[in-house]
């Protein structure tokens, strides 16, 4: 490995990195815990080390640690300092995120009942105290 080649491979690799959080924050999910996302940024950014690697012909177990190490840094300096301050990639990961869909909660109908309060429907101003009814 030559000291240009090794120059590409990490230049490279750090431009990618500079973009990598937003791809990440496509694949995180709000509903994860703190260490599943971190690990889904880990992998992104091995794999796409990985593929950098083998696009320069760097394609060898140096070569993968160099890009993956230059990626991940850039990646993380990005994400704190710009991505993460600007708001752009927790909204993204926000929107993105898939909600748990929840049964609405049943809403309990009286009909005719009287509560605590008093009679639930009566005329107004009436005071009468009897359920107000169509048919009066």
């Amino acid at each position: 490995m030559t000291t240009a080649d090794s120059l590409t491979l990490t230049q490279m690799s750090a431009a990618i990195g500079a973009g990598l959080p937003i791809v990440a924050s496509v694949l995180k999910q709000d509903r994860f815990g703190p260490r599943a996302n971190a690990m889904i940024g880990a992998a992104l950014a091995v794999v796409a080390a990985t593929v950098v690697a083998a696009a320069v012909h760097e394609f060898t177990p140096g070569g993968v640690g160099i890009g993956f190490t230059a990626m991940y840094t850039a990646a993380v300096a990005f994400d704190h300092g710009l991505w993460k301050p600007t708001g752009i990639a927790p909204r993204i990961q926000t929107r993105t995120s898939r909600r748990v869909r929840r049964p609405p909660v049943p809403i309990r109908v009286l009909r005719g009942e009287r509560c605590r309060a008093g009679p639930l429907w009566s005329r107004p101003g009436s005071g009468s105290g009897q359920a107000y009814t169509s048919n009066s």
